[in-house]
């Protein structure tokens, strides 16, 4: 789906509007303080927010405050400065920070090739990535359905067919040899765990199995939610968050955006999920 369609699908005008009123006044309260810090976040959702509105020149303008605003942060955010010089069309200067940063992942760093049109130099990092998380997921008993799928993923993305296939029928096999988890999971973990065998058997082109666990996965996110709404925020410090963020964001299309700053991350998990259903309706379709 092109990001556009899916910006459409995932968000109405009004809500834009209402988060872009909000993330304006929770700005204005960082910018009365001394560190510019939190503020670089709100800055940079705003100017995505324009930018999906269709205001490009509004969107551009506060991808410069965003640049500004970095200047006088103590901390660098390296990510939010290099998609801002990306948006601005300083690609050369992105560049630079980029391979200057050294704490750039390389999986972080064949985004920003991407991103900036150097595809051959991404599919290096990227076949580079695929061969670790393969060599990886055959060594590793725990979390193997989805260490397989991860390594997929980037053979995928490494545009490898043959490997992505492979690993993912590997995911699959592992998945059904294990039948259930392997431990006993809190609502949001269930969540988590369904949303990620869904988009195993979405890959595998099992679509009716994948529309079922992500239907579980969905039920599961209600019930985190309904038991406690802070679910994700405490899960992320003391549960599997940790693994599943990275698997999930190699699964997701870049530069789309399922939350913003100033809304609670459980609109993250709804929406995203959303996402998924659409993706795997235009599948089948």
């Amino acid at each position: 789906m092109e990001c556009s369609r899916i910006v459409e699908a995932l968000f109405t005008r009004q809500k834009l509007e209402r988060i872009l009123h909000k993330s304006c006044s929770r700005l204005q309260q960082e910018l009365e303080g001394k560190d510019l810090s939190i503020a670089v976040f709100y800055s940079f959702d705003i100017a995505r927010i324009y930018q999906f509105l269709g205001e490009p020149h509004k969107a551009q303008s506060q991808y410069k405050r965003t640049v500004e605003y970095l200047e006088q942060s103590k901390h660098k955010w390296t990510g939010i400065r290099v998609k801002c010089l990306i948006a601005l069309r300083r690609k050369e200067e992105a560049r630079e920070i980029a391979l200057n940063d050294s704490c750039l992942t390389k999986n972080w760093l064949a985004t920003v090739y991407e991103e900036l049109g150097d595809f051959d130099l991404s599919q290096i990092l990227y076949s580079e990535l695929a061969a670790e998380h393969s060599r990886e997921a055959d060594e590793s008993t725990y979390f193997q359905p989805q260490r397989f799928q991860y390594a997929s993923d980037f053979w995928e993305k490494a545009r490898n067919a043959k490997e992505a296939r492979k690993y993912n029928l590997r995911a699959v096999e592992a998945w059904e040899r294990m039948g259930s988890g392997e431990k006993s999971l809190v609502s949001i973990e269930e969540a988590w765990l369904h949303e990620e065998v869904g988009y195993i058997y979405q890959k595998a082109g099992g679509f009716d199995t994948a529309m079922d666990y992500y239907r579980k996965a969905w039920a599961y996110y209600r019930e985190a939610y309904m038991i406690d709404v802070t679910a994700t925020d405490v899960n992320q410090l003391d549960g599997d968050w940790d693994f599943y963020a990275p698997w999930f964001s190699v699964q997701i299309p870049r530069n789309i955006v399922f939350g913003f700053r100033c809304e609670h991350p459980m609109r993250y998990d709804q929406r995203r999920m959303r996402y998924r259903k659409l993706s795997l309706e235009e599948s089948t379709s």
